[in-house]
């Protein structure tokens, strides 16, 4: 059973890369947010327990609310891991939480920070407590992750199948467990685990086998069912996190599906004719957002905006954009404007690869100043309206880009031929 949040389906398909958020101040968590918006990130971790004023509520608050701004699409899994499980606060010991003040804190969390998931460690009490608290935050529409982490080894079989009843019995909605192997039978008796867990509970579940000894368990978390893999954006909350940008890559070596192939750019950069000529020569199959766009509304892209505004196409877009992008192993030529949402640029990097084409203002309006169909420049069909346009979205394809292609003096067999040479 797969369990969506915020538009991530948690359990089906690929794992979601998480990364954690770990800074000590506010400051520091405002450039991490920046630094995570260039990466291939689906959902954020923040450890509460690194955060020096964490017992400050209005703190906690201020904090939530910049994570929230500044990473609005993404999912946000709030985590307080104690000393009893490896947190930050065994290295501050005047910060050590009892159980009680741990479910009071989880509490707060639920009522007034409101993440989309909270991290529960699933033994720090008995059954019944344990189930009133997961039942508390489930009621705020706030997802359960039950978690257990070993840092010394890699328990049986059986202590592991009991851990995962037992959270099972407790109603979380994902099951995580992260150990510490001391072999390499260790990695690969943790992954045979998985892989069997996967077909035996409906829930999705998240299984770790940490240090550099156990990356294996994070790069082919698709093969064993893990449904989340773990990753960093600088400064890892345990051992064997790697950069999420890396671990992005090594993900599709060991995917079940084939990656995309997105070209982005400004209208009249030749996205259209460029797909059609790259998927002639590689024979992939192409399909055009706008195109599907047109097909499912029944109506041109002009008249969309003008009968419900840009904000609903935006919504179609980014619909059209997370349906083909699941399907695996086809060139999206996507909208100009389709790097604007964030959302679309968490999709595409973890669906694929983002060539931005580039082009200069003159170029792009010596392409397209007859073309009555471009309902942003209907107004003003002008270089410098175009000029302005590009500044006011560089930003946002130079976050996009995994690749950028100047194309003003190439032909469109050349891009295309320059695409998959870069790829190869």
């Amino acid at each position: 059973m797969a369990i969506v949040i915020k538009n991530r389906t948690i359990g089906e398909g690929r794992p979601l890369i998480c990364v954690p958020i770990v800074s000590d101040s506010l400051d520091g968590i405002k450039k991490e947010c920046d630094d995570i918006l260039k990466k291939p990130v689906d959902m954020v971790e923040w450890r509460a327990d690194f955060f020096l004023r964490c017992n400050d509520a209005g703190a906690l608050q201020c904090v939530m609310d910049n994570i929230r701004e500044k990473l609005q699409y993404m999912p946000v899994l709030f985590t307080y891991r104690t000393a009893h499980e490896g947190g930050e606060e065994s290295y501050k010991k005047e910060r050590k939480i009892t159980p009680g003040r741990y479910f009071d804190m989880i509490k707060y969390a639920a009522d007034n920070l409101k993440p989309d998931c909270i991290d529960i460690e699933a033994g720090r009490a008995c059954d019944k407590d344990m189930s009133e608290l997961i039942s508390y935050v489930k009621t705020r529409n706030i997802a359960v992750i039950a978690s257990m982490h070993d840092f010394e080894k890699t328990p049986d079989d059986t202590y592991m199948q009991e851990v995962f009843d037992r959270m099972d019995r407790l109603g979380a909605d994902i099951f995580k467990i992260a150990v510490m192997p001391n072999s390499g039978k260790d990695v690969l008796r943790l992954m045979s685990f998985s892989e069997n867990a996967k077909n035996q509970y409906p829930n999705p579940i998240i299984t770790i086998s940490m240090g550099r000894l156990g990356l294996a368990s994070r790069t082919a978390a698709e093969l064993d069912g893990s449904a989340v893999t773990f990753a960093s954006v600088g400064k890892a909350s345990a051992p064997g996190q790697i950069d999420a940008a890396k671990l992005k890559k090594m993900l599709a070596e060991f995917s079940l599906s084939d990656d995309n192939i997105y070209l982005v750019g400004f209208m009249g950069c030749g996205k259209s004719a460029v797909a059609q000529e790259l998927g002639r020569q590689t024979g992939l199959k192409v399909i055009d957002t706008d195109a599907q766009i047109v097909m499912q509304a029944g109506k041109e892209i002009s008249e969309i905006f003008a009968d419900a505004g840009e904000g609903a196409f935006r919504d179609m877009e980014t619909d059209v954009l997370r349906e083909v992008s699941e399907r695996g192993g086809n060139i999206i030529s996507c909208g100009g404007g389709i790097v604007l949402r964030d959302e679309n640029i968490t999709i595409m990097k973890r669906y694929g690869t983002v060539i931005l084409l580039n082009a200069e203002p003159d170029t792009i309006y010596g392409r397209i100043c007859n073309d009555d169909k471009r309902p942003l420049l209907s107004d003003d069909m002008s270089v410098k309206h175009i000029s302005d346009m590009l500044r006011e979205r560089r930003d946002f394809y130079d976050r996009a880009a995994d690749i950028i292609i100047e194309t003003d003096a190439m032909t469109v067999d050349e891009i295309a031929s320059d695409i998959g040479r870069v790829m190869e």
